[in-house]
């Protein structure tokens, strides 16, 4: 995805819809990725209960929505991967170069806009 946008995953697809909208208006972009139960194999150890990091190359947001799943249980979850948009983004009329806090905009949005409107305080 570049810098121009974030991967998301999660388990609830109106929450991640949701989020997307937010994105699409605050121009921090986001697109899905998938939550296959073979990913959970990318987090298995022979050490501890689970590895925070996969052993194998590639699929690392994947391994961290993935890492982030064994603890939610049926909570629903959304995991927004900043990583390749945190840095050296296109400098904006509201941002400047260096640290983008991507992600900040779209998630204040989502909230006084999508998920509590008219809500006050």
């Amino acid at each position: 995805l570049g810098h121009l946008g974030a991967g998301i995953l999660g388990n609830d697809k109106g929450l991640i819809e949701e989020l997307r909208d937010a994105g699409n208006i605050t121009g921090e972009y986001l697109w899905p990725l998938p939550v296959w139960q073979e990913y959970s194999e990318f987090i298995k150890s022979d050490i501890a209960d689970i590895r925070n990091i996969s052993k194998e190359k590639g699929a690392g947001a994947i391994t961290a929505g993935m890492f982030l799943k064994k603890f939610v249980g049926d909570t629903n979850w959304a995991h927004i991967d900043i990583a390749g948009t945190a840095w050296d983004m296109p400098e904006r009329s509201y941002r400047a170069k260096g640290a983008t806090g991507f992600g900040v905009r779209l998630i204040f949005h989502w909230l006084k806009n999508i998920h509590m409107p008219g809500q006050q305080g």
